[in-house]
């Protein structure tokens, strides 16, 4: 269900909530029962000396939970009930089309020297995809299509001999991921009606019969799986 908004504008404000009682309902997202600290009984007392005694992996925990369930809560609640409502109809309509749309579209970030680790993908679990109906592309930064050194003229041989690359031309492979993942997301959004949109780094062994299979039972709107890493 909705949780309750002094959950909401608890997790707005950055602050960990504070969960009273011996049932929680802790299932709005993997990460919410990392994200509040449970009390069988509440007091001020209690409470301060938990936060001051309190180890610092455990902060830690609570403050990357915290911030994962902002993104979560913000993402799935942010719109009015109604518009959220005529999200999922719209969806819902757009999986039942005939013919049907992919069930997903896969995007893999590499780097302009990582040939070694996208042969490896293309040689083991890449196969698979297409066997399921889904496509995907490597995402590379940094890449010009007219570049004149060698790297650059690999990678343009590369990429005409397997037809799976996409070159972002001005971004770079910074970190955290910004520009170039923000150009990865518009590039799917105007290439493929896929109904989800997956993102994989080139150094994952990924098993797509099970991944597949669990985006195939999810809602097809404001569905929120993962985590953004901070």
């Amino acid at each position: 269900g909705t949780p309750p908004q002094s959950l909401v504008d608890c997790f707005a404000h950055g602050t960990v909530p504070i969960v009273v009682g011996k049932h929680h309902k802790l299932d709005y997202t993997r990460y919410f029962k990392y994200a509040v600290a449970k009390f069988k009984e509440f007091s001020v007392e209690g409470a301060i000396t938990f936060i001051l005694t309190a180890p610092a992996d455990a902060l830690y925990v609570f403050s990357n939970s915290a911030k994962i369930i902002q993104e979560f809560f913000h993402m799935r609640y942010k719109a009015p009930f109604a518009q959220r409502l005529h999200r999922h109809a719209y969806m819902a309509c757009h999986a039942l089309k005939n013919p049907a749309p992919p069930l997903a579209f896969v995007s893999i970030y590499s780097a302009r020297k990582n040939f070694g680790r996208r042969m490896a993908l293309r040689d083991t679990w890449l196969p698979l995809l297409k066997a399921a109906g889904v496509s995907y592309k490597f995402f590379l930064a940094g890449t010009q299509v007219d570049g004149l050194s060698d790297v650059d003229d690999l990678l343009r041989r590369e990429r005409d001999m397997f037809d799976d690359m996409v070159f972002l031309t001005g971004t770079t492979d910074e970190y955290p991921i910004g520009r170039k993942g923000l150009a990865a997301l518009l590039w799917a959004a105007h290439n493929t009606d896929a109904q989800f949109w997956l993102k994989f780094d080139d150094d994952l062994y990924v098993r797509p019969q099970y991944v597949l299979g669990r985006l195939a039972s999810l809602q097809r709107a404001e569905a929120y799986w993962g985590a953004f890493d901070y």
